[in-house]
């Protein structure tokens, strides 16, 4: 029978199976809680001790936050997170998160260049100053003013579709793999819902080897009552052919109480023996 960590095995097998969709690098605190989103890949929960810088991406008006190792974008007043070929979306950095199809994320999400992170910052960005002045910059073209945006802007253009094939690619390939690892949990689960019918039956036999080693138990006191009883008729045999001696009675008859006597003598060893085999035999089931 499989061991019963076997479970366990499976609940931290679930857990650390959370790696973000561009960076491998997820951070603990991450790993720690999750929270399940629908019935699609659970997002790993993850809360700003404050509020974060901002960077602009060259070349959009998406902007995303440098100081974690995972993706959180934020566009047209939504925060935005990848996972796994999936997409939330939500209206606060530190979430609540939804999930939405692919039909219902900006295509300028969609079309960054796949090592995006690895362009130049053009300026990071307070929070404070962010979220006052945001829709300001998106309404009077601020950041097409700036050269180095403006050319990624224009290798965006020329190389947009190509970007985007090779990131709905990524997409696609990480969403394959998780579709592989709800598999292998799936089975897993299934594994471990035998290990569990495993253990009630085992339990069960336990509960029948208890209930008939009471019985057991109850069949050797009732034994050790009819020894005991046996001796009593014994002793007052012997009481009759003492006072059959005392009062003459026939030797022939005191032979042949004699020999019953012995008899009784047998049948009471005999019941002995049989007494303590089963004492044996009990001892022996409550080992086992």
């Amino acid at each position: 029978m499989k061991r019963k960590n076997f479970g366990l095995f499976v609940a931290g097998a679930a857990m650390l199976a959370v790696t973000g969709l561009s960076s491998p690098n997820i951070s603990s605190a991450e790993i720690d809680i999750n929270i399940g989103v629908g019935l699609y890949a659970p997002l790993p929960a993850y809360s700003f001790a404050s509020a974060p810088s901002m960077v602009v991406i060259p070349g959009s008006y998406v902007y995303y936050t440098p100081d974690v190792d995972f993706d959180i974008f934020f566009y047209g007043g939504h925060w935005y997170r990848p996972y796994r070929g999936y997409w939330y979306r939500s209206s606060f950095y530190n979430g609540p998160w939804r999930y939405i199809g692919s039909r219902s994320v900006p295509r300028f999400l969609i079309q960054l260049p796949p090592r995006w992170r690895d362009l130049p910052h053009i300026e990071r960005i307070p929070y404070d100053r962010f979220s006052r002045d945001w829709r300001t910059w998106e309404r009077n073209k601020y950041w097409d003013r700036n050269q180095g945006w403006r050319e990624w802007r224009d290798r965006r253009n020329r190389e947009g579709r190509l970007w985007e094939r090779e990131r709905r690619t990524e997409f696609d390939r990480n969403r394959r793999e998780w579709e592989k690892e709800r598999k292998e949990q799936r089975r897993d689960r299934k594994e471990l819902q035998q290990d569990k019918r495993e253990i009630q039956r085992d339990k069960n036999e336990l509960q029948q080897d208890r209930r008939e080693s009471l019985k057991d138990q109850k069949e050797l006191l009732q034994d050790k009552k009819e020894s005991q009883r046996s001796r009593k008729e014994l002793q007052e045999d012997r009481k009759e052919l003492q006072r059959d001696k005392r009062e003459g009675a026939d030797k022939r008859e005191i032979q042949r109480d004699r020999k019953e006597i012995q008899q009784d003598r047998k049948e009471i060893q005999r019941n002995r023996q049989e007494l303590q085999q089963d004492k044996k035999e009990l001892q022996r089931d409550k080992r086992d």
